[in-house]
This record gives C-alpha cells, structure tokens and sequence, in this order.
C-alpha cells in the first residue's frame, strides 16, 4: 500500500472506484520479529472477508509516520474513511479475535 492509496482510504483523495466501508491495515517490516511470527496464511483465511492491505514500513515510511505508528506490528481499522481503532499485537488469534470483536460494535 502507498501513502496515495490510504489517502484514498481516508477520502482526501477522489477513488473512481467504490470504497469497501471496512479496510484494515497491516503495517509491517521483513526485518520485524514480531511481525514473522504471524501467522499470515491464517490471518488472510480468516480475515477473508475484509479488505486487509499491507503497509511495509521500509517501503511506505511516509503513511507510518502519517499515522504515528511507532512500533510493528501494528493493525490499523478505517471505516468509512475515519480511522477508529489502532492496536499492536504479534499473537495471531489475538489479532483476529481482536478484529473480529471491534467489528461488532460498529
């Protein structure tokens, strides 16, 4: 994902192309610990039904910092163009019960 991209995602920028109302990002690092020891083959099959991007730190450090993420790995959730839930954790099923438990009270 590229800092266009999120704008995009926040509405600062025109999309010619329907928006899903969920997004969540995944902001992360090749180098990041953490981040390796997520599961992503279960991560992406349970979380199937949303639209998951990936925001690598070292390739995109301009939408990180936009955002103040100041650890990794961090999941960011924008819905309808807002950004209204940020949380950093390592454990797989803590992220998608975590997710999963956040979309509810939407």
């Amino acid at each position: 994902m590229n800092q266009e991209e999120f704008e995009v995602l926040l509405g600062k920028k025109e999309s010619f192309v329907p928006l899903p109302d969920l997004t969540v990002i995944y902001f992360t690092a090749s180098w990041c610990g953490p981040c390796q020891r997520i599961d992503k083959d279960t991560l992406y099959r349970s979380l199937s039904s949303l639209n998951l991007l990936i925001c690598d730190i070292d390739q995109n450090d301009y939408t990180a910092g936009y955002c103040g993420i100041r650890k990794i790995p961090t999941f960011m959730i924008i819905y309808k163009t807002k950004i209204v839930h940020t949380f950093s954790s390592s454990n797989t099923f803590e992220i998608i019960q975590h997710i999963n438990n956040f979309i509810q009270t939407l």
